[in-house]
């Protein structure tokens, strides 16, 4: 499945303390590539989709700024509002929601979630093509 010009919502996984904070954020027009993948492991077929999202630079975040993932680890709380960025374990989910979580239970049971597992920072290459290049589970 290849679909251009698609909306996600990203939530980023923020630990503080003992405790793990979800901060949704909508972006539009972004790709989202699906393929499945499989595998043969101990005699027996092994399946999993895989996901690529390229989110470009221009996409639209809520007006909030791209930061990487060790920036946003440092980042105050009360400065989460203007910040986005993607990082292993975030969860995404396709479509724009608002809703607001306290587990990740909470969206596993009532949308499709894919788990980040690897980014891949590609927005100081040329104009056009600068994006951030997201791989999913």
């Amino acid at each position: 499945m290849v679909t251009n010009k698609t909306d996600i919502t990203v939530y980023n996984k923020k630990v503080v303390g003992r405790e793990t904070l979800w901060f949704p954020t909508q972006i539009t027009n972004v790709n989202l590539h699906g393929t499945a993948k499989t595998a043969i492991a101990d005699k027996e077929l092994v399946s999993a989709d895989e996901y690529v999202i390229r989110i470009p630079a221009k996409a639209y975040a809520q007006n909030k700024r791209y930061i990487d993932d060790k920036t946003y680890k440092a980042c105050p709380l009360e400065d989460l509002d203007n910040y986005v960025t993607v990082q292993k374990g975030d969860m995404i989910v396709s479509g724009l929601i608002d809703d607001k979580i306290n587990s990740a239970a909470e969206l596993l049971k009532k949308y499709e979630v894919m788990t980040v597992i690897s980014v891949t920072n590609n927005l100081k290459v040329s104009g056009y093509s600068a994006h951030i290049k997201v791989v999913c589970k």
